[in-house]
């Protein structure tokens, strides 16, 4: 037996510093590898454009988009580029496009 293997397997050290310390048989919840049914690990669906994916996982939030971005954006959603507010297809992400002097400006942010 190595000791790599020892301390992997048979080490459990402080049992107030283990974090699995509620289980007696000393299993991981996360551990989807010793789970019937996974179900404590988040699912995480892929939007079609990645900024409004980003948007939706919470890293970002009031992004403006203009030009090619923004006509990238709606054309992923199949929407027409029309002055509003508008729900990107199912993502909980709306789109508020206003007319300025350079030209259509959009807003992403979470509903």
């Amino acid at each position: 037996m190595t000791y790599k293997r020892f301390v992997l397997e048979y080490y459990k050290g402080d049992p107030l510093l283990n974090p699995k310390m509620g289980s007696k048989t000393n299993k991981d919840p996360n551990n989807v590898l010793q789970r019937k049914h996974a179900n404590t690990v988040n699912k995480e669906y892929d939007h079609k454009h990645p900024i409004v994916d980003k948007i939706c996982r919470g890293g970002a939030n009031n992004v403006p988009v203009q030009g090619q971005v923004l006509q990238s954006v709606l054309k992923a959603y199949g929407m027409a580029p029309e002055v509003g507010s508008k729900v990107l297809g199912n993502s909980q992400v709306s789109i508020t496009i206003k007319n300025t002097p350079r030209g259509l400006m959009g807003t992403l942010n979470k509903r």
